[in-house]
């Protein structure tokens, strides 16, 4: 049964992993209904496994639960990996180009050069 259990840790780690991604990616929306999916399974397959099948049926669960988190995750960072490629990277070009007061004060301060 520990065994079964020590299945769910490098999962979970995967899949924490995966939200650190999507963190990356500012993507909100992705994370909230990541967390709903794994909360309704959590709910979904705990209550179940435990009430039939006791202590091994919650372990199991666990299991579950880590498998459908590193599955879903998995499909939402892939998810925003595509919004991120191609040639529209999300960078403000305007933030990139000095203002025209610092080209004004660059120019005047390279023509007061000798």
């Amino acid at each position: 049964m520990v065994l079964i259990g020590a299945a769910a840790v490098p999962l979970s780690a995967i899949a924490s992993l995966r939200v650190s991604v999507l963190q990356g990616y500012e993507a909100v929306k992705s994370m909230a209904k990541l967390n709903a999916i794994i909360a309704a399974a959590t709910i979904g397959t705990i209550a179940p496994l435990a009430w039939f099948f006791g202590l091994q049926g919650a372990v199991a669960a666990l299991v579950i639960v880590a498998g459908i988190y590193l599955v879903v995750s998995g499909r939402m960072v892939a998810k925003e990996a595509r919004r991120f490629e191609g040639p529209h990277k999300r960078i403000d070009r305007a933030l990139l180009r000095p203002s025209s007061a610092t080209a004004r004060a660059r120019c005047s301060s390279a023509s007061r050069r000798p």
